[in-house]
């Protein structure tokens, strides 16, 4: 191996920005190093590994050392500082806290002294030591923009707490009449925040409601257990404008069990730290993530408040529907005329008798809908009659689901599967609840 011919200088390692999206953000770094000699003699390859180690300045993350996989054509060579020797390499973590320092830190064998004629002192030979180091800081995360609302959503018709939480997307942000500079700021990003923004979303892996009786998140108040919600895609949602249904069924409670005022607060969102305390560093820490929620004041125009929740009364919910086998009563009427008590026949129902058919013959069916109106918020059932044949076909399709999630709406306008569909009002009265 060729000696360097100057005396050593002080070490010296870079960090340059590594091309991604993004390279440091509030949880991860990644960065392409420079390990650049400065006279000093580095041997790499022939069993000369470079390692790099990543610590928090703060003491609670040191992760172990890694050898360092350098570019290629560097393998069996003693790097000087000639021409373009030096070392890179990307180093890559995740799982960071968040506004931390963490230090990077690279070891190698390289000699230390070099002899009056220029060449390395063999038995200055430093095995492992430290070759250099750099601090890159973590950021602090962005806020996370949440809207929670009261919602009429028919999946919730026949719950009694009625929320929805979803994420506003920047243009809908953007473009909201604020109260104040300051908000109008804070709903403002240059293209870097935007994608510090898409990096946060794609990060949310546990967000935490809780419910309190009343019109504040006081501790004493609050009701049933917290309500976590895993892996939640919110990248998916802030694109596609969906959101998260919330009743007190995800509280642990029943409709009947509640009544009155109550006020439903997200506290908390952190990002996978909070799955990863046991693992590896042992992390101790776990990344809690703001939020901000757009208020409309009675001006009109918007302001935003730390404090993403919502006021909400239980109402009386629907009744469940019934049960497929019980929601509607089948009976057959004959031709007849006949005696037989256990059957109905034509004639019961006003109609005459088909003298062409035998009196067996079931020229029809009187239908009975089966449905528990006595919450009175019912105005009208819809029942649908469709062919048997339509109803098989759609079950054997799978692919249909995703176009119609049941039988009826796939078959809505096709009045071959569907021939008849027919609207009972539901009276309001005492007179009866049952239709």
């Amino acid at each position: 191996m060729a000696a360097a011919k100057r005396k050593t200088i002080p070490k010296a390692v870079r960090q340059q920005v590594y091309d991604g999206t993004p390279g440091t953000t509030f949880n991860s770094f990644t960065g392409t190093v420079s390990v650049v000699p400065n006279q000093r003699q580095i041997l790499v390859g022939d069993g000369h590994d470079l390692y790099v180690q990543v610590e928090n300045t703060a003491g609670t993350y040191k992760g172990e050392k890694e050898v360092v996989n350098y570019q290629p054509g560097l393998q069996n060579t003693t790097i000087t500082m000639t021409g373009n020797n030096k070392i890179e390499f990307t180093v890559s973590k995740k799982l960071l806290a968040q506004a931390s320092d963490y230090v990077i830190s690279v070891y190698g064998d390289y000699y230390e002294r070099f002899k009056e004629d220029g060449t390395a002192d063999e038995s200055s030979l430093v095995k492992q030591g430290l070759i250099g180091k750099y601090v890159v800081s973590t950021k602090k995360s962005m806020q996370l923009f949440m809207l929670l609302e009261e919602t009429k959503d028919a999946d919730t018709i026949t719950s009694s707490i009625r929320t929805k939480l979803t994420f506003p997307d920047y243009n809908t942000l953007h473009n909201l009449s604020w109260q104040t500079t300051t908000d109008r700021e804070q709903a403002t990003w240059t293209d870097e925040q935007k994608k510090q923004y898409e990096y946060l979303l794609s990060q949310i892996k546990q967000i935490e409601v809780t419910l309190y009786k009343g019109s504040a998140a006081l501790d004493g108040n609050q009701q049933g257990t917290v309500y976590t919600i895993k892996n939640p895609n919110v990248s998916e949602m802030y694109a596609n404008g969906t959101g998260i249904l919330i009743t007190e069924n995800d509280f642990g409670l029943t409709k009947d069990s509640i009544s009155g005022n109550y006020y439903v607060k997200v506290t908390a969102v952190y990002d996978d730290t909070v799955n990863n305390q046991n693992q590896g560093a042992n992390l101790g820490y776990a990344n809690l993530i703001g939020g901000l929620m757009p208020v409309q004041e009675s001006s009109g125009s918007f302001s935003l408040t730390s404090e993403v929740a919502v006021k909400t009364k239980a109402e009386a919910p629907l009744p469940e529907l019934p049960d497929e086998e019980k929601g509607v009563a089948v009976t057959p009427i004959y031709n007849g005329p006949g005696k037989d008590t256990t059957k109905m026949y034509a004639e019961n129902y006003g109609l005459k008798a088909d003298p062409n058919l035998e009196s067996d013959t079931i020229v029809g069916y009187y239908v009975q809908a089966n449905y528990d109106a006595s919450c009175e918020k019912v105005d009208a059932v819809t029942y649908y009659v469709m062919q048997s044949g339509a109803v098989a076909e759609y079950y054997e399709h799978t692919d249909w689901y995703n176009v119609a999630g049941d039988p009826v709406s796939y078959f809505q306008n096709d009045p071959a599967a569907i021939p008849l569909k027919f609207t009972i009002p539901v009276l309001k009265n005492s007179t009866y609840h049952r239709i």
